[in-house]
């Protein structure tokens, strides 16, 4: 019998401007007594998978790449729902969660859907997941019973074997977005042979706790390689900010709101290029820095920028542990319809992202000179060569978003 092809559409989206956390309620769930520890193994386990698929888009690249692990994470945990044998264990390495229970997942995916949306008032942020599945094809009822309790994924059924199905998964996008991202799926994505398609949106928008004053913003020059600048709208602040230094890196800390969420900016040290130092930014590492963050008094430059990015990860999903979930002859996904019939097709991911005076959404930059000397030390943050941010919910240690900017726009 031939396989019948599964597509897996993901969506993490930051938006510009000042950045917002709406949550989007879409059934309902109760976080069980441990959601905070629940919420923060899994938040730990999808900030490793985004540290590493984020390296491995960078391999022989470069450009500005930027995802959401917490979307990404997400979706793939809906997907490995119905995961069974060699596929499963193949999901759990990439996804690092071998270790844990699948109930221990889903309680931990239920505790950040509970958690982070509203954590803020004045951060908005909106969480979103769907199930789209094929008009006539049956699945399993303990599977869709799973995604819709611990995902809030209401099921839609209809027909998505085409461009209609694309339209109508793209407006649900287009609106969980605010607008900002209307073409997820492209044109040839469902076909004849597709029978579900599992969706995440995330939208971010929050202003700076303290906004760059935009009468300090000026051009100057970004090393976009080592031989080629550009120049880029500088923006500067000097306040009370936590950084971070030592041989390998230096960050800065800008929170958001009232402070609970924030962006870190991490510049490798020595003029050392992004490209070449991107495996120093890993889950090891990140976890052994945060606690290094201090409060000092921070000069920070960051360019003003937009990025956007679009990508298939099937082939680098496949590098990292996947590969059986994507061929048709070895994927088992009979937890989703008793029978061995599907597999994963492809796997969008699309992300946009401003940073600007007032606010940011999943925005990047990293970039520090300090003069000492005999003088009172002035510590210097320059952004000005390419530099990995990231946008974490510190209570839960969600990674938001993450990204390399090489060259920003």
């Amino acid at each position: 019998m031939k396989k019948v092809r599964f597509l897996v559409a993901l969506l993490a989206l930051t938006c510009g401007g000042l950045l917002t956390w709406r949550y989007l309620a879409l059934g309902e769930g109760k976080p069980p007594a441990s959601a905070a520890v629940d919420a923060r193994a899994v938040a730990a386990t999808a900030n490793d998978f985004g540290f590493r698929l984020l390296a491995e888009l960078r391999q022989g690249t470069g450009g500005n790449v930027f995802i959401s692990p917490t979307s990404l994470s997400m979706a793939l945990s809906m997907t490995y729902n119905g995961a069974v044998g060699a596929t499963k264990d193949g999901m759990a390495r990439a996804l690092g969660v071998g270790q844990m229970s699948l109930q221990a997942l889903n309680e931990g995916q239920l505790a950040l859907l509970n958690t982070l949306p509203g954590a803020d008032p004045k951060v908005k942020l909106t969480i979103a997941n769907a199930l789209w599945a094929q008009n006539g094809f049956r699945f399993r009822n303990d599977f869709l019973a799973r995604d819709k309790q611990y995902y809030r994924a209401p099921v839609t059924v209809t027909d998505i074997t085409g461009d209609a199905g694309t339209r109508q998964i793209n407006a649900w996008v287009k609106q969980a977005t605010s607008g900002k991202i209307t073409d997820l799926l492209k044109p040839g994505d469902l076909d004849a042979l597709t029978r579900m398609v599992l969706t995440n949106a995330v939208y971010f928008k929050g202003a700076w706790t303290t906004a760059f004053d935009k009468k300090l913003t000026q051009d100057a020059p970004f090393a976009v390689t080592g031989d080629k600048t550009k120049m880029v709208p500088m923006m500067s602040i000097t306040g009370k900010f936590q950084y971070l230094e030592n041989d390998e890196a230096q960050g800065v800390r800008l929170p958001y709101g009232k402070g609970r969420m924030a962006m870190y900016l991490l510049l490798p040290k020595f003029q050392k290029h992004l490209t070449d130092e991107i495996t120093l930014f890993n889950q090891a590492n990140w976890e052994q820095w945060l606690p290094q963050f201090h409060e000092e008094e921070v000069r920070v430059f960051l360019p003003r920028f937009k990025a956007r990015f679009a990508g298939e990860l099937s082939k680098p999903l496949s590098v990292l542990g996947v590969a059986d979930a994507f061929d048709e002859g070895k994927a088992d996904f009979s937890g989703m319809t008793g029978g061995k019939d599907l597999y994963i097709k492809l796997v969008q991911h699309q992300t946009v992202l401003e940073v600007n005076e007032e606010g940011s959404e999943a925005a990047a930059a990293t970039a520090a000179v300090m003069d000492t000397k005999a003088m009172p030390r002035e510590i210097i943050f320059r952004a000005d060569r390419p530099f990995l941010c990231a946008i974490r919910d510190d209570q839960s240690g969600a990674l938001l978003f993450l990204g390399a900017i090489e060259n920003p726009e």
